[in-house]
């Protein structure tokens, strides 16, 4: 599958039905959250499940079982499954749950796109039991930017005809992009059959700009023409080394990103001091939040701007990283079809040190309360590279490399992605 993202041309009246529709599905997920996180505390005091969970982690932690032992691991699955489902937390009970609260939303989601939220509610419910999720989590209404589909005959129906989007009575007109090669590739691309639609917004400066994501069965159009060497890439926190047989390079990645980091922060400062402006009781003298004050927080008109201007610069961020890596990816799959690249093990990097404190050579002079100076020796800093893989994103750059090679696999181009592990040399 593929998708294609087209901005909508609405009117005031588009808008505003587009945004009650975020409301409703906003209303919708927070109802799930709260009756999934119920049904999640039920487990946690279930002891015949807690029971049984405790015996199937255990049989995890063995090397190597017995057949006996097998046949054990799949009866605790299967009796943890039955007990999950009699107390309706699975994907089915969650949508027949909320039928009842969607009803009143009926003008403006329809049933297709309910169930799909429900699915969503219940995934992250299948991250905190079976992966690493903390927590089921509220969302607010900024924080939502989808509203998904299941069919191209239900919810947000696209015509490749008229180009128009079909929802809740309103036919909005689909914007094609100015560019003679984008708008070329788009109606090659429309050309497959339509799997379902999303309706996306984005925040800008003037407010929400809302777009169509037509999800399209079978694979995009043809852009690349892969190479005939064999590559091999070092990937770093912040840059890429690769080799071929008659070159090699050296690029930085996202190398404008600070620019945009640089602007956030100046951002953030102006919010802050706005906020503290307007909110001179929920700060003690010190500077510090009066955790005793419970008066509601109010927030200026200009806070307003700046809250919505910064939501737009990190969408731009974002989506510059993404472009630049997608550039960088294509210009190594087009020199080389069989690439091989280092393992690398991204959050552990980012982690901090688990190293007992070392202190340093370096010694410092400070003044203290009293103002006697003395000698100080620094610590040894215990961070790594969590600042730098947030704003570089290489493991996001080696997943769009992989996800191109194994499209290109798929469309019978000779083409092999790889990852080794990388071992020390001796002398």
């Amino acid at each position: 599958m593929h998708t294609v993202r087209l901005k909508l041309e609405t009117d005031k009246e588009q808008r505003d039905m587009l945004e009650r529709s975020f409301h409703a599905l906003s209303h919708i997920h927070n109802v799930l959250v709260a009756h999934v996180r119920k049904l999640l505390c039920q487990l946690e005091h279930n002891h015949e499940y807690q029971d049984m969970r405790e015996a199937y982690i255990d049989l995890l932690g063995r090397k190597k079982l017995s057949r006996e032992e097998e046949c054990q691991k799949k009866a605790l699955s299967s009796g943890m499954k039955g007990i999950r489902e009699s107390l309706g937390l699975s994907e089915y009970a969650l949508q027949a749950y909320i039928k009842v609260c969607a009803k009143q939303f009926k003008q403006l989601l329809s049933s297709q796109q309910i169930q799909k939220e429900a699915t969503r509610v219940y995934r992250s419910a299948q991250a905190y039991l079976f992966k690493n999720g903390k927590s089921v989590h509220f969302k607010k209404y900024r924080d939502f930017s989808s509203i998904e589909g299941k069919s191209p005959q239900n919810g947000a129906v696209f015509d490749p005809e008229s180009f128009t989007v079909r929802m809740n009575g309103q036919t909005i007109i689909v914007k094609l992009p100015k560019d003679a090669d984008s708008a070329e590739y788009i109606c090659e691309a429309l050309n497959d059959s339509i799997s379902y639609c999303t309706i996306s917004r984005l925040m800008f400066p003037n407010g929400w700009h809302y777009y169509v994501i037509i999800t399209l069965k079978g694979d995009a159009p043809k852009k690349l023409i892969p190479g005939n060497r064999t590559i091999g890439i070092d990937p770093g926190v912040s840059t890429i080394a690769a080799v071929a047989d008659d070159e090699a390079w050296l690029e930085e990645l996202a190398p404008r990103t600070h620019a945009y980091a640089k602007k956030l922060s100046d951002i953030q400062r102006r919010m802050d001091a706005s906020k503290r402006a307007s909110n001179p009781s929920h700060y003690n003298a010190d500077g510090t939040v009066n955790r005793q004050c419970r008066e509601p927080w109010v927030f200026s008109k200009n806070y307003l701007k700046l809250r919505d201007l910064y939501k737009y610069l990190h969408g731009c961020k974002s989506r510059y990283i993404k472009c630049s890596h997608g550039a960088l990816a294509n210009r190594i799959i087009e020199a080389g079809t069989d690439i091989i690249a280092e393992k690398m093990n991204w959050k552990g990097l980012a982690r901090r040190s688990k190293k007992q404190t070392e202190t340093t050579d370096r010694t410092m002079e400070v003044t203290d309360s009293a103002g006697n100076r003395k000698q100080i020796r620094k610590c040894r800093r215990k961070k790594r590279f969590g600042k730098s893989l947030s704003s570089r994103s290489p493991g996001l750059f080696m997943s769009i490399l992989e996800k191109k090679s194994l499209i290109l696999r798929r469309q019978r181009q000779i083409h092999r992605y790889s990852e080794v592990q990388s071992e020390p040399v001796l002398p």
